[in-house]
């Protein structure tokens, strides 16, 4: 039986679960999971790289990520 996979890209919003991945400057590797709390998308300005407030739920705290350590886990349904 043939799987078809459909690759939709969009904007991540509020209350969107995210894998998060980082590399830090001290070359160390972490891997969380996270809800989107809010972006930072500006329409009047485009930012070269985006961030976008996760609540990280590893640390318990809401730190700010650019849209590239971010990957889409689940879709908030609000």
């Amino acid at each position: 039986m043939k799987k078809n996979l459909k690759i939709v890209e969009r904007e991540l919003e509020r209350g969107d679960l995210v894998k998060i991945s980082t590399c830090g400057y001290d070359g160390r590797y972490e891997e969380a999971l996270g809800l989107v709390s809010s972006t930072f998308y500006n329409e009047k300005q485009i930012k070269i790289f985006p961030l976008v407030s996760v609540y990280n739920m590893r640390t318990g705290t809401v730190e700010d990520y650019y849209v590239e350590d971010l990957e889409l886990v689940s879709e908030s349904d609000a």
